[in-house]
């Protein structure tokens, strides 16, 4: 938010009499919705993985309710005669965390004021 200060949009908005609160809300904010979005995707990710794996190591949500780490401790006990009681909590822990990345990918490609480009676009 420092660097867009001195940029010319929002020295001409502050030139022209606009306050600063409207300034940050018209000119500032839409400028930086790349960078909230992409940092509320990787938490939003984070708490997903570090929920499981605290799960996993027993310190999370305990055993009667249905949790992602919880299923996989139970499927590594398994592992040998049920693979598939491994695989399935690990998918699904894949796919949500890839999920919250991908949503905020398609959010930040309808943003108009993005300035980087996609990681999609290989």
């Amino acid at each position: 938010m420092l660097r867009l200060r001195g940029r010319g949009f929002v020295e001409a908005a502050t030139v022209h009499g606009v306050g600063r609160l409207t300034v940050l809300r018209r000119h500032v904010l839409p400028h930086t919705s790349t960078v909230l979005i992409n940092i509320a995707a990787l938490n939003g990710a984070a708490v997903v993985v570090i929920g499981a794996g605290l799960s996993y190591l027993g310190a999370g949500i305990q055993p009667p309710q249905p949790e992602l780490g919880n299923l996989l401790q139970s499927g590594s006990a398994a592992i040998d005669f049920a693979p598939h009681l491994l695989l399935v909590p690990l998918t699904l822990t894949i796919a949500t965390v890839l999920s919250i990345v991908l949503i905020a990918e398609g959010v930040n490609r309808r943003n108009s004021l993005s300035e980087r480009r996609s990681w999609l676009d290989i």
